[in-house]
C-alpha cells in the first residue's frame, strides 16, 4: 500500500516561473483541484492509501489566469516542499490548456486596452510605447479606414485589414507588445500627430474613440481625466476635426460630433488592463492582461490527467 498525500505540485512551465519571480499580480492560480483513486477522493488537501498500480485521476476544477494554449505539469516527490523549478521531483504528466475563442461579437468594439504597461509606459522618447488596444468583432469584418484617436494622435487602419479568425485584432508596437499585434504601428504610415506620442495613453485617465469614417463605433472615457484630457480637447483636433492619415479611399478629416462615452472611473495597476467581461457584451473591468486572447477565458475546466503509480513508489509517502 502507498500512503499518498494531496499533490501540491501543479506547476506551470517557465512562463509561470518567471511570472512569480518578478512579482507580477496576474500569475496563474489553481483554486480547486482534486485527486481520486477508487474510493479515495481528495479535494484541496488530505491523504489516503492507494494500492500499487491503482488508476489515479488528477483534476483541476477551477482557477484564474491560466494561459490559453499553455500547459499544466504534475510532479511528485517523496520529499515534501519540493520545487520543480529547481529540477526537483518526477514528472507525472502534462495537461494542455485549451485555446478558447470569443466569437460572440456582432459588431466591432474596443475589447481590451493597455494603459499602463509594465515597461515602455508613455514612452515618448521613441515611437515604441508599450500601450496597445484590442478590438473585437465578427471574423472577416473589414477594418480599413477605421480611425482610433485620443485627440492627441490618430491611427487610421489601412485598407486590407480585417478581424482575424479568432475575432480579436490588436493594435500596438510589435517591438514592445509582442507577436499578438495584428497592426504594427511602427512604420505603418497610418498615424497622425507627433509620432513619439502615438498610442500613448494617460495613466490617470482620458478619452478614446473609434470611428468608421462616417460615425462613432465605440467611445470610452476611463479613469479621472483632467479637463484637457476630456473630449473634445486634444493637440490634434482643429476646428472640431480629427485628421486621418493620408490613405487612399479613407476620410482625411473626420468631424466626430459629440460621441456618447462609456465612463469607467477606476485606474489600472501597472500591467493590468481595461477589459470587457465577458468579451464584447460585458461592461468594463480592471483585469489581468490577455492580449490577443479572450478576457473571460472560455470554458476550460475540468483539466484531467489519468495515470497510475508503479511499484517504484510502493510503501512510500509521496507528495
Amino acid at each position: 500500500m502507498t500512503s499518498m498525500q494531496k499533490i501540491f505540485l501543479l506547476y506551470f512551465n517557465i512562463l509561470s516561473i518567471s511570472c512569480y519571480l518578478i512579482g507580477q499580480t496576474c500569475c496563474p492560480e489553481i483554486t480547486k483541484s482534486s485527486i481520486s483513486a477508487g474510493p479515495c477522493v481528495l479535494v484541496n488537501g488530505g491523504n489516503c492509501n492507494v494500492c500499487k498500480d491503482a488508476d489515479v485521476k488528477m483534476s483541476i476544477e477551477s482557477g484564474n489566469n491560466l494561459p490559453s494554449g499553455g500547459q499544466v505539469s504534475w510532479y511528485y516527490s517523496t520529499t515534501s516542499g519540493f520545487n520543480p523549478a529547481l529540477g526537483q521531483g518526477t514528472l507525472i504528466g502534462n495537461i494542455a490548456i485549451p485555446n478558447t475563442s470569443c466569437d460572440n461579437a456582432s459588431s466591432v468594439k474596443f475589447n481590451e486596452i493597455m494603459v499602463k504597461p509594465l515597461s515602455n509606459d508613455d514612452d515618448m522618447t521613441s515611437p515604441t510605447t508599450g500601450e496597445w488596444i484590442e478590438l473585437i468583432g465578427p471574423p472577416g469584418t473589414d477594418l480599413g479606414c477605421y480611425i482610433i484617436s485620443d485627440g492627441d494622435w490618430a491611427i487610421t487602419i489601412p485598407p486590407g485589414y480585417s478581424i482575424p479568425g479568432d475575432g480579436l485584432f490588436v493594435i500596438g508596437f510589435t517591438a514592445t507588445a509582442g507577436s499578438e499585434v495584428d497592426l504594427d504601428v511602427a512604420g505603418c504610415g497610418c498615424t497622425t500627430g507627433n509620432i513619439n506620442k502615438v498610442l500613448t495613453l494617460d495613466n490617470a485617465g482620458e478619452w478614446l474613440v473609434m470611428f468608421d469614417g462616417f460615425s462613432t463605433i465605440d467611445a470610452l472615457q476611463y479613469g479621472s481625466p483632467s479637463l484637457f484630457n476630456t473630449f473634445p480637447f486634444g493637440d490634434l483636433i482643429a476646428a472640431g476635426k480629427i485628421p486621418g492619415a493620408d490613405l487612399i479611399g479613407c476620410v482625411q478629416n473626420y468631424t466626430p460630433g459629440f460621441p456618447s462615452f462609456t465612463n469607467f472611473s477606476p485606474t489600472t495597476p501597472a500591467g493590468q488592463t481595461y477589459s470587457r467581461k465577458p468579451d464584447f457584451s460585458g461592461g468594463w473591468a480592471v483585469a489581468c492582461a490577455t492580449i490577443g486572447k479572450c478576457n473571460s477565458g472560455g470554458k476550460i475546466f475540468p483539466l484531467d490527467l489519468n495515470t497510475n503509480f508503479s511499484g517504484s513508489v510502493c510503501n512510500q509517502t509521496i507528495y
